[in-house]
């Protein structure tokens, strides 16, 4: 009986060591398990961190594209208002020198060639060129009135002018100043059919 509780004691002993060292094996797996899925979530962290790094080097070159992009607009915008100015001045009548040569060398000489050249022109203030392409005096500024083709020259006597009273022949005379040189009223005198100039006299009884 003492043998077989020895027997027993022994085993039960052996087990405890088998169950210890089993379990240190199972704990020493688990920890370097651990140590490793460690490891491999520091690496992922420092690719993402890589990644973060370079993303905000990507935004940084996109802002500065965009603020050379912007100022590139701002010029552009200016360049077009000032190219759009000066394209309006160049209808002005005290700014004729200014235009393009190109433009001269295809101006109409009257109204009637211009509407001739393109009929679908609308009335209204035109650049024509009566004494030829360039040569002689600039264009002139006139109104054509393209349902007729007839070229109307403004004057300095437009408005109306009291002349007080005035019954007689040659009682009231005044210069009459053209918006053009006279060799092109000249020139378009000998281009055109007929020339009229109207006066328009308003009598009021006292």
């Amino acid at each position: 009986m003492a043998r077989f509780s020895s027997v027993i004691t022994t085993l039960f002993i052996r087990s405890s060591i088998l169950v210890l060292l089993l379990w240190s094996t199972c704990s020493n797996s688990a920890v370097l398990s651990m140590d490793e899925k460690y490891a491999h979530l520091e690496e992922k962290i420092a690719k993402l961190e890589d990644k973060y790094a370079h993303f905000e080097t990507l935004i940084k070159i996109k802002d500065q594209q965009h603020d050379i992009l912007a100022k590139e607009v701002s010029q552009l915008k200016l360049a077009l208002e000032n190219k759009t100015s000066s394209s309006k001045s160049v209808t002005s009548l005290n700014d004729v020198n200014s235009l393009p040569s190109a433009l001269k060398n295809i101006m109409p000489r009257t109204c009637h060639e211009a509407k001739l050249g393109d009929p679908s022109i609308k009335s209204g203030m035109q650049w024509i060129d009566p004494d030829g392409q360039g040569i002689g005096d600039d264009p002139i500024y006139v109104y054509c009135d393209m349902s007729s083709g007839s070229t109307l020259i403004s004057h300095d006597s437009e408005s109306p002018v009291d002349v007080g009273s005035c019954a007689d022949p040659g009682c009231y005379s005044k210069a009459i100043n053209y918006n053009a040189p006279i060799r092109q009223l000249i020139a378009l005198t000998e281009l055109s059919g007929e020339c009229q100039q109207s006066v328009k006299v308003s009598q009021f009884k006292n």
